[in-house]
């Protein structure tokens, strides 16, 4: 039986068409992906066995105030623990600082970032990642980090390095955060794809 993931995408810098083609680009048939609707908020159920969140915390690429509100803060970790797995991806970890829940679920968020260059993706454990270093241009991602989380994945550039990927858990519930996927190339990469469905199946393994 296929899962059911819904996807939270689409702001004015990262266009929901790139991020909806890597997913499907990367499915092996076992997914079925649902875009949540363009402006809507009244779509978090218990139906889903995984969200994907990689947009801003903006309502639509030309709506820029803030999707997330309270309620929705609350539904979305309530979600969590009861099991609902969530990958976080790129800008799904930007603007959601006023959503203490989800920053405390997501075990980390965005600092900033340098102008785009060549990051160096290195995973901490080969065999559970199921991919080698591999480069990519994008922007390089620096985010503060809760001590508890699991790190598998960390960036490298000219800049420094910083941690890339990690999983939280959160009562029944396992997060997995990516923070490469700016452009539409990352999401068409090959060695991407395997970050994905690692962190899928992560979430939806827990």
């Amino acid at each position: 039986m296929k899962k059911r993931i819904l996807v939270i995408c689409g702001d004015q810098y990262h266009p929901s068409q790139d991020v909806m083609a890597g997913l499907a680009a990367m499915n092996d048939g076992e997914l079925d992906f649902t875009q949540a609707p363009r402006g809507s908020v009244d779509f978090l159920t218990e139906a889903f066995d995984a969200v994907v969140l990689a947009k801003l915390n903006v309502t639509s690429a030309d709506d820029s105030s803030p999707w997330m509100t309270t309620q929705l803060d609350d539904q979305l970790e309530a979600l969590i623990a009861n099991g609902v797995g969530l990958l976080v991806v790129h800008a799904g970890t930007v603007g959601y600082s006023s959503s203490p829940k989800l920053r405390r679920i997501t075990g980390g968020s965005f600092i900033q970032h340098p102008e785009p260059c060549t990051v160096r993706l290195e995973p901490t454990n080969r065999s559970s990642v199921g991919t080698a270093p591999f480069e990519v241009w994008d922007e390089h991602y620096f985010v503060e980090t809760d001590p508890e989380i699991e790190v598998f994945l960390e960036s490298v550039s000219v800049h420094g390095r910083q941690p890339a990927g990690w999983l939280n858990r959160h009562q029944d519930g396992t997060i997995c955060v990516l923070t490469p996927g700016h452009f539409a190339e990352v999401w068409q990469d090959t060695n991407f794809h395997e970050l994905l469905r690692f962190g899928i199946g992560s979430v939806l393994n827990a």
